[in-house]
């Protein structure tokens, strides 16, 4: 009895430790990928622009409103992905 006891008490040290090394991998990966997804939070937004102070009028095409500050700006419409108010 006291034999199956300490086998026991080691095969669940193995697994403990065994555990406690998966949760450190995954805490790196888990790290690494939250880094990797602020990294690409960062480059989307170095490619927006905000614009304020545009009177909003009714009917609007928001497309050739900002293509009109884009060529105000000398920006090429190519350039731009996306508009929304």
């Amino acid at each position: 009895m006291y034999q199956q006891l300490l086998e026991y008490k080691e095969e669940s040290q193995k697994k403990i430790k065994a555990l406690e090394q998966k949760n450190i991998y995954l805490e790196k990966c888990n790290k690494a990928l939250e880094e990797r997804v602020q990294d690409l939070e960062v480059k989307e937004k170095e490619k927006e622009i905000e614009i304020h102070r545009i009177e909003e009028k009714t009917n609007e095409n928001t497309i050739s409103v900002v293509q009109g500050v884009a060529k105000i700006l000398n920006v090429s419409p190519d350039d731009i992905e996306d508009a929304m108010r």
